[in-house]
């Protein structure tokens, strides 16, 4: 079974390089909300943190589907 290559770096809350890269948005301490941020600076915070990993685990892409299609209906 292969393996997704995925290029991610960890970079501790409390250092210079995350108080850089969230902004106004750092508060020192224990973050409340998982942060991932992309190569182009954007900041997805909490599950939208999460959502580019799915593809990669067991069910991801039927969840990422039903998500969409969820809100879908959710209108209605």
């Amino acid at each position: 079974m292969g393996q997704a290559s995925v290029n991610i770096r960890f970079i501790p809350h409390q250092s210079e390089e995350a108080m850089k890269a969230l902004g106004p948005d750092y508060r020192p301490g224990r973050p409340e909300t998982a942060f991932l941020i992309k190569p182009s600076g954007e900041v997805l915070y909490g599950l939208e943190a999460f959502l580019p990993f799915a593809p990669n685990l067991p069910g991801g892409k039927f969840l990422l589907w039903m998500g969409c299609c969820g809100s879908h209906w959710q209108g209605r």
